[in-house]
């Protein structure tokens, strides 16, 4: 949860905590069961729904094969989720189980010294892949990769540093409390969650800004040859 607090606002971090200790204390089987399908079926409705943004900003019309469609945001959601929970892992890893494992590999000290950067940028890389498989997998035909690394990448750059300032900001400037009261904390995760949908939205509307000008470039001008 420390190292968490580098990239999440407070009130975000405090309502993972209080999940946390929550799921902790009320173990149980019922419990597994509603988590394991309800944390796939109400993703699936906030992927479906991103999905829908990213064909829009594409301007592409309705899926031709819905049942395709389907398993394409199905699968997505299970990538989703476990790319969440590798971005989770790999940050909350510490210095110091870096430096047990280097030990018992044999590796230099270096190497958890190290830790702290690489980590981030393993969490960029993974934030990068999830973004460009979702420009993917909302594509109605195969495209090359020039045509979806660009959005992913500002996408990916763009969301961990709207993280970082918006933790900063909700920290030493925001009162959410005078405006919101006890439904602060919401209105905070709310609006980090719309952070990354929005940056999200904005590659994928990047993607379909430069395939438009790269189509208008080899177009054939008045008077040329087609």
């Amino acid at each position: 949860l420390s190292t968490l607090s580098h990239i999440l606002p407070e009130r975000v971090l405090a309502l993972v905590e209080n999940y946390l200790f929550y799921a902790a204390e009320h173990t149980g089987r019922s419990l597994l069961w509603f988590s394991a399908i309800f944390s796939v079926w109400f993703p699936m409705r906030a992927t479906d729904c991103l999905m829908h943004a990213v064909r829009c900003a594409y301007a592409l019309a309705e899926p031709q094969h819905p049942l395709l469609y389907r398993i394409k945001v199905f699968f997505y959601t299970v990538l989703l989720l476990l790319s969440i929970g590798l971005t989770t892992i790999v940050t909350v890893i510490s210095r110091s189980a870096m430096a047990a494992l280097a030990a018992f590999l044999g590796l230099p000290g270096v190497f958890a010294q190290l830790w702290n950067l690489v980590r981030f940028a393993a969490v960029g890389i993974v934030v990068f892949g999830a973004m460009a498989v979702l420009y993917t997998a909302a594509q109605d035909q195969r495209l090359p990769c020039s045509a979806i690394f660009p959005g992913a990448a500002c996408s990916a750059l763009a969301w961990i540093t709207l993280s970082a300032v918006y933790s900063f900001y909700t920290e030493f400037f925001a009162n959410y409390d005078l405006v919101y009261g006890a439904l602060s904390t919401v209105a905070v995760v709310l609006i980090w969650l719309c952070l990354p949908a929005v940056v999200l939205i904005m590659g994928a509307e990047l993607n379909a800004a430069l395939a438009s000008d790269l189509r208008r470039k080899k177009r054939p001008q008045k008077g040329e040859t087609p």
